[in-house]
């Protein structure tokens, strides 16, 4: 218990608002670090060779994208906060490899998306082959005759 010359004393106590905006980014930052626990405990409950073969293969190549940049994210975080020189640290070409992974899935999925929807109006084989035009092609044959 503490005495009221004690409870007095942290009352005259002033936290400098530096200190108070930092803990209360520390503690937004423990609120997410919490979640991506409990979601990734989730994850790895399971085979996760199971979980992929359950997976289209577009699903599953996010999911091991998504889970290399997770990790790769924790370890630049944990280097970070050990206070390690980050500048020429081999982890950037990792992200940034990782990154163009991102990118080539978004990309593969707009593709499977404008696919889909093309597919959906049944129009995916109209746009996939080059279309004749008949008038030209008789013409060309006659003047070429």
């Amino acid at each position: 218990m503490t005495t009221s010359m004690e409870a007095s004393s942290l009352e005259e106590t002033k936290v400098p608002e530096p200190v108070i905006r930092a803990t209360a980014e520390l503690q937004k930052v423990i609120v997410h670090l919490e979640a991506l626990n409990s979601s990734s405990n989730c994850l790895f409950e399971h085979d996760f060779s199971e979980l992929i073969q359950q997976l289209s293969s577009l699903e599953g190549a996010k999911l091991q994208v998504a889970l290399a940049f997770m990790l790769a994210s924790l370890f630049y975080m944990k280097m970070n906060i050990c206070g390690k020189d980050l500048t020429k640290h081999p982890i950037h070409d990792e992200l940034s490899r990782i990154k163009t992974f991102v990118a080539q899935l978004n990309q593969r999925e707009k593709l499977n998306n404008s696919v889909d929807s093309e597919s959906s109006n049944g129009d995916l084989i109209a746009n996939k082959r080059p279309k004749l035009d008949a008038g030209a092609a008789s013409r060309i044959i006659k003047h070429h005759t």
